[in-house]
């Protein structure tokens, strides 16, 4: 029983297969897969050079990224007054961001299992195509297509300049968020300045009269037990 259905499927398999496996549907499966990594690693460099750009006027940008970043490192600012390490702070939160819900480290590689996926799929189907009765010269065809197109598509994902960008940003952010900080204690310590030397002033104005009020008091007293 459990054999005759073995048989069936592999019949089955036999007969469509090469009905839906042919020269024009590979070609049309690697193109697929060749364009998805080359559009995604576009769109993760397109991300970085937009918040690099954002980064020079995070003070009042809408970004939820930059924002989010911006507010949690003047929190920590606030509660310990140093960040230790201020690049390894930014790179973990912009490891954070998402496109499309997706992080943007899982994004970058998608372009990594594109060309995984060529090379599996090349051989599955060069495989099966040798097995299924086609002549080697066939066979190899996928095999060597497939390959090809995964060489050029990892070319293409180490030309990127995808990690020099990421590490733009980051000192980008890391600069402002240091330089914006220590602007705005100086400003705060500037401004409060002469607000304390007001209150000192008048602080001492009130213990000089408190003083002559008192020794008034002490004539006064004298005089009445003379």
């Amino acid at each position: 029983m459990f054999n005759d259905y073995i048989l069936q499927v592999k019949t089955w398999l036999l007969r469509t297969v090469p009905a839906v496996i042919n020269e024009k549907n590979f070609l049309w499966i690697m193109g697929g897969l060749f364009l998805l990594g080359i559009v995604t690693k576009w769109i993760v460099m397109k991300n970085y050079e937009k918040l690099i750009k954002k980064a020079k006027h995070m003070k009042n940008t809408k970004n939820v990224t930059l924002r989010q970043i911006k507010n949690k490192y003047e929190s920590i600012k606030q509660v310990s007054k140093t960040v230790t390490n201020p690049t390894l702070f930014v790179q973990r939160h912009i490891n954070q961001c998402r496109i499309m819900n997706v992080s943007v480290n899982k994004f970058n590689h998608i372009i990594n299992w594109c060309v995984i996926g060529m090379v599996a799929a090349s051989g599955f189907i060069g495989a099966w195509s040798y097995f299924a009765g086609n002549n080697k010269e066939t066979a190899m065809f996928y095999v060597v297509m497939g390959c090809l197109f995964a060489f050029a598509l990892e070319v293409i994902n180490r030309n990127a300049d995808v990690e020099n960008k990421k590490l733009e940003l980051t000192y980008a952010i890391v600069d402002f968020l240091e330089n914006n900080y220590e602007t705005e204690q100086i400003v705060h310590s500037v401004v409060r300045e002469p607000e304390i030397e007001a209150a000192d002033k008048e602080e001492m104005r009130k213990q000089e009269q408190n003083r002559k009020d008192e020794q008034i008091l002490n004539q006064v007293i004298g005089e009445f037990l003379q």
